[in-house]
Order: C-alpha cells, then structure tokens, then sequence
C-alpha cells in the first residue's frame, strides 16, 4: 500500500478492523495501561490488539510485539474469560524477518500474534479480486451487439469514446476526465441521455479504469457497477449489494457490504430510469410519485455511501419531467 504516513495508514487498519469487529462499541478508548495503541476491538470472546507500521524495519516490529504483550496480561486480569490476539500489520507485505518476530514473541505473549501486510488485512475484509473477476461475465448496462440483440459481450476495444455537456460548467466533458474526477474522493455525477447516447458504454470504459487501478496497487477502492435493473422494489442498499454479489455467485455476499461500509469502493449505478415499475397511474402528480419512490434505492446509495465514496449514476435524459424533478429524486 503507498502510504508513508503513519497516521494515515493507522487508519486504514482501523476502517478494516471496524468491519471485521462489526458488534464492537466504535466509542472504546485506543488507550490501554497508559499508553496509546492503535486499535483495541473486543468482539465478545477475544480482544484483538492491533498495530500497524509503514516501516520496513524488524526492530520496529520487535517493539510492537513487546509493547502489545505488556498488554495482554492486564487484558487477562481484567477480563479473565476472554481470548487476546495481537495483530501486526505492515504496509508492505512483511519481511521474513519480521513474521519470524511474530513466532518469537507467541511464548512471551502467550496469545496468537498475526504478523501481515495490509493487502492481506485487505483481503480478510473482501476478496475485491475475485469480485472483479466475476463482474467481468456479467452483462453491463444496456450494451449490446447492434446487430444481435442478445449478444451482450461487445469488445471493450469496439468503445468509441463520446464526449457529454458538463451542465454544472456548461462546457464538454469526456468519459477521460469523468474518470479523472471520479477518482477524487466524494465525486458524485450523473451521466444523463437519450436511449443509445452511450451511457452503458461510458460507465463500462470507467468501471474498467478503476479495475485498472486497482489491480495495479494504483488505488484501494474497487469499482462496483450495479444494474440497476436488477434491484426494482428494493430501497436498502446493503440489500441490492448482497443481491448483486450473490448473482454474480461470489462466495462471500455480505463482505462486499462490509467493504462499501469502509469506504473502498467507487459506485457506478447504471439505469435509475429503469427502477419505475411498470403499471404506473395516468395522473402526472401519481407518476411524479411513483418515479420518486423508485429512485429511493439511488438516493439512500448516495446518502449513506460514505463521504470518501465517489458516484457516477445513468439515465435517459426525459425520464423525469425537469432537473428540478431529477434533482429532488436522485440528489441528497
């Protein structure tokens, strides 16, 4: 992981550990016996003492280890019925070195020690890997061979790249900088027009951009792109993820929750033209209602993804009556 900063890569094991420890209190104290550490998790049955560290060096280690077993006796005093695990957790996978610390200071602990890189942390969370590699057999969007309609493999060198009007600067903007953009944390758009403008097209070229990044350590979110299609009638977004990584048959549904919780993803949400259902009444207030309604599983994503997350979402350009209408739906 390219962080040098220990703060901030402090951090990063911690967002991890608060989904791996989900019942623990987010209020307990990271001061321990008067020192500060840098994540204490009791799940219940075992208390889980975490340290991480950027640095490459075995002493470093060695110190974290011993500073940690001075904790876990007065752990076992005080909580006598419990288990205590040390985790160690380097920025870079560790050295040989440094996991051999880890069997050398079991017998002085007494207790488990885990001595890891974050990309193994990473992975305990969700395997964003084989999420990816099962997302690239399922259908994108609206794409399709136009000269076979149900042939949804088209070739991701057959994308010609379009350029959109970026209403907020009225000016062009291409598929290019929106992946710019989106790699910004909180970027949130939307990708708006006509049937056949490109819109799937577009989204596909980003997700596959972000999958690039990922894949090459650029970055630790991993793009989600969710049909929405596939979730009419649902509002929960924790819900439509499990459905969606259970269709795509990953093996661990809820860990992709858990990873959307801990802020390593980036969104794209393709077709909230096509959450409206299907018998709508006549009346122009009832179908103002209705098309509220079934954009609210679009509207809870981007009210409770967290802050760091980035959007982008897609739709036809006349499903709703006016921005104000497409504002109020899909804006929080």
């Amino acid at each position: 992981m390219n962080i040098s900063n220990d703060a901030a890569f402090e951090e990063e094991v911690r967002k991890i550990a608060k989904q791996l420890f989900p019942g623990v209190n987010p209020n307990d104290s990271r001061y321990a016996d008067g020192r500060e550490r840098d994540g204490l998790f009791d799940d219940g049955e075992c208390v889980h003492i975490f340290e991480a560290t950027v640095s490459k060096k075995t002493d470093k280690v060695k110190n974290d280890i011993r500073k940690s077993s001075e904790l876990v006796g007065k752990i076992r005093r005080e909580k006598p019925t419990h288990n205590v695990k040390i985790w160690i957790v380097t920025a870079e996978p560790p050295t040989a070195d440094q996991i051999e610390e880890g069997v050398k200071g079991r017998a002085r602990a007494r207790c488990p020690i885990e001595v890891c890189g974050f990309e193994s942390l990473y992975n305990r969370l969700f395997d964003a890997r084989e999420f990816l590699r099962l997302r690239s057999n399922y259908p994108f969007g609206s794409i399709r061979n136009p000269d076979n309609d149900n042939d949804k493999n088209v070739p991701l060198s057959e994308y010609i790249e379009v350029r959109f009007c970026d209403r907020a600067g009225n000016s062009e903007i291409s598929v290019s900088d929106i992946c710019k953009k989106i790699q910004s944390p909180g970027y949130r758009g939307a990708i708006i027009g006509d049937y056949g403008a490109g819109k799937s097209m577009a989204l596909r070229h980003i997700y596959y951009k972000m999958y690039s990044l990922f894949e090459n350590h650029k970055t630790t979110q991993f793009p989600i792109y969710l049909n929405l299609r596939d979730h009419f009638g649902q509002t929960d977004p924790s819900e439509a993820l499990i459905r969606h990584a259970t269709k795509l048959g990953h093996p661990s549904p809820h860990r992709l929750v858990s990873a959307w919780r801990a802020g390593y993803s980036t969104l794209i949400l393709d077709g909230f033209d096509e959450l409206s259902p299907t018998q709508l009444s006549s009346t122009t207030r009832n179908l103002r209602d209705a098309r509220l309604a079934a954009s609210i599983l679009l509207s809870n994503f981007l009210s409770e993804s967290p802050v760091q997350t980035s959007i982008v979402c897609a739709g036809r350009l006349h499903y709703f009556d006016d921005e104000k209408e497409m504002r109020r739906a899909i804006v929080t």
